[in-house]
């Protein structure tokens, strides 16, 4: 049995930028609260260098690039592999991507593909790479939260 499997644990994709940096930071401060922070750069998530954390709460950082297909699966496995989670408690899926030409009539139809697969697409892939994981919940599902 992992020793986390009484802890509550929170993904949150996304994690290093603005809403999902504001929640990662809120819920550490409770106590007993996993949280894995998922970037798609490793070495950009310097802002989660020190954060102050709740008794028995910590941060995991893991690399999740939502236009990376194999990246949630890989993610999961990393976390039952190198960190003892078997389980999530909550999903918040809130990765995305907001660049292309200034009005919808100048934006590419590549662009709207990125967009689509990266915004709509990437949530489900994360959901369906945790849902197998054993649930701790009622309902025997996480919580998916899209952002």
């Amino acid at each position: 049995m992992s020793k986390f499997s009484t802890s509550k644990t929170v993904l949150i994709n996304g994690a290093n930028r603005v809403i999902g940096k504001g929640f990662a930071e809120k819920l550490l401060l409770q106590p007993g609260v996993h949280i894995v922070a998922t970037v798609r750069d490793i070495k950009a998530a310097t802002s989660f260098n020190s954060p102050p954390k709740g008794e028995g709460s910590k941060l995991i950082i893991l690399k999740l690039d939502s236009q990376v297909d194999a990246d949630a699966a890989t993610a999961v496995a990393q976390l039952w592999e190198d960190h003892g989670i078997n389980s999530i408690n909550v999903d918040i899926a809130n990765a995305g991507v907001a660049r292309s030409g200034t009005t919808i009539s100048n934006t590419s139809p590549e662009s709207f593909q990125d967009h689509f697969n990266t915004n709509p697409i990437s949530p489900g892939m994360l959901f369906q790479a945790v849902s197998p994981l054993p649930q701790p919940s009622s309902t025997g599902n996480p919580i998916l939260s899209l952002i």
